[in-house]
């Protein structure tokens, strides 16, 4: 009985990985048409308004400039989307390491730091 409980929980933990690959695979697989979010957040003028009032922060970002006062819609929509891939390659991360909790016996460390450097490699993957 405990044996199965076991196995039923890391049956569980493998498909929380496979659910995050389909998740990366889907939107990667997106055009970013259809992906994009401006004309949602230009409905929201009170956001809008607040990003332009922020302190002014601009950087260039794949040959273009990101930029609060200039365009807020687009800074609000490049760190909602920079904050997303965060997340779910946070998720992946989290949830790999759960499930090979096993192969390595000192799971709570390794849990972290496995996590951790999914989430860097992520990361690299979207700069």
């Amino acid at each position: 009985m405990l044996l199965a409980l076991k196995v039923q929980k890391q049956w569980w933990r493998w498909l929380l990985v496979g659910a995050c690959l389909l998740a990366i695979t889907y939107f990667s697989s997106q055009p970013f048409a259809e992906q994009d979010l401006r004309p949602e957040i230009g409905r929201h003028a009170g956001l809008v308004e607040r990003v332009r009032e922020l302190p002014p922060v601009s950087f260039s970002y794949s040959g273009q400039l990101v930029d609060n006062r200039r365009a807020p819609v687009d800074f609000i929509q490049f760190w909602l989307r920079k904050g997303t891939h965060v997340v779910i390659y946070e998720a992946l991360g989290l949830s790999l390491a759960a499930a090979l909790e096993r192969v390595n016996k000192s799971s709570t460390e390794s849990l972290g730091r496995h996590s951790c450097e999914l989430s860097f490699l992520g990361h690299l993957n979207i700069c």
